[in-house]
């Protein structure tokens, strides 16, 4: 086998390797996303979607999200109520009727992320040798894993912990929990359900006992 050939085979085993497991990441949007389903009470109108990840590609987030019973929605609230409404305190989501068990991003990021430590399992591939015989029955021995055991292990490594960063970075930006909506305002956010399925969703609007909170910036 010449240079150039073993040289060649080198590299495209060690490009199909390097992006073989670990996922980068596509962001969600979900100001972006066409809503699957809808519901209103006292002017306040819900729109959501389950399977986002799935649906901008994440695939290995979203087999996460199902082990671990975790569902990320996409949620949009447009507020015409004439009030300013805070959600999770004025607004209240309600799965099934009863109150929605809504996980606190931090958990839902740590319970669902890519794991990072697990690519230096790659690392046991370094003693790892390509033999070639030679015209003439000559063999001569390539130190394969030495070159791919560490360069599969850093690269998974630096895509994962990529992915998981941006991942992150979309549940901290879209945290809709706490959030002020303002009379007139439609708000987008990701918010994570700990259920076993996908159930319906509606809103439950409370009365308001601080008078702080009825609109001033009409």
């Amino acid at each position: 086998m010449n240079t150039f050939l073993r040289k060649t085979t080198l590299t495209i085993a060690s490009a199909v390797l390097l992006t073989s497991c670990a996922s980068s990441f596509k962001s969600i949007s979900p100001e972006t996303l066409n809503f699957q389903s809808e519901s209103s009470n006292k002017n306040v109108k819900l729109s959501y979607s389950y399977n986002v990840l799935q649906e901008r590609g994440n695939a290995k987030y979203a087999r996460r999200e199902l082990k671990t019973q975790n569902h990320f929605v996409a949620i949009k609230i447009k507020n015409n109520s004439g009030k300013n409404l805070v959600f999770n305190e004025d607004i209240k989501l309600l799965s099934n009727e009863i109150p929605a068990t809504i996980v606190d991003p931090e958990i839902a990021f740590n319970e669902v992320k890519q794991s990072v430590p697990i690519y230096l399992l790659y690392l046991l591939l370094t003693p790892t040798k390509l033999t070639i015989t030679e015209d003439g029955g000559q063999k001569t021995s390539f130190p394969l894993g030495f070159m791919l055991g560490p360069a599969i292990s850093a690269g998974n490594m630096i895509i994962a912990g990529s992915a998981n960063s941006k991942f992150k970075s979309e549940l901290t930006t879209y945290n809709i929990l706490g959030k002020n909506i303002k009379n007139g305002e439609t708000a987008y956010g990701l918010i994570t359900l700990k259920s076993a399925g996908y159930t319906p969703l509606t809103l439950q609007i409370l009365a308001q006992t601080d008078s702080t909170k009825v609109s001033q910036n009409q």
